[in-house]
């Protein structure tokens, strides 16, 4: 038997705490604002990388019904500029603050 019993259910309800420092205040504001770019630039990432992999396999379909693929390669060359950047931003190192 165990000593303790565990019970698993709602998180605790926070409502208020106790500020040591103003400054932590604005601490917490640049936290949840950092937090909430990160989502979106992670949404439209994947909105960006679902768009170019449509439009590849959409070429890649109608090269193969037209027997050339120039359309693949319009359509890479069109992509290579928001992929670059998309890259860009996870092999950037973060600039400090």
């Amino acid at each position: 038997m165990s000593k303790y019993n565990v019970i698993v259910g709602d998180d605790f309800q926070i409502e208020a705490f106790e500020l040591q420092d103003i400054e932590d205040i604005s601490k917490l504001s640049k936290i949840a604002n950092g937090r909430a770019q990160q989502r979106i630039q992670e949404r439209l990432t994947y909105l960006i990388l679902i768009s170019i992999v449509a439009a590849l396999l959409s070429a890649t379909a109608i090269g193969l019904f037209d027997g050339s693929f120039d359309e693949v390669g319009l359509v890479w060359s069109a992509a290579a500029l928001p992929l670059g950047y998309i890259l860009k931003a996870f092999f950037d190192e973060p600039k400090p603050p």
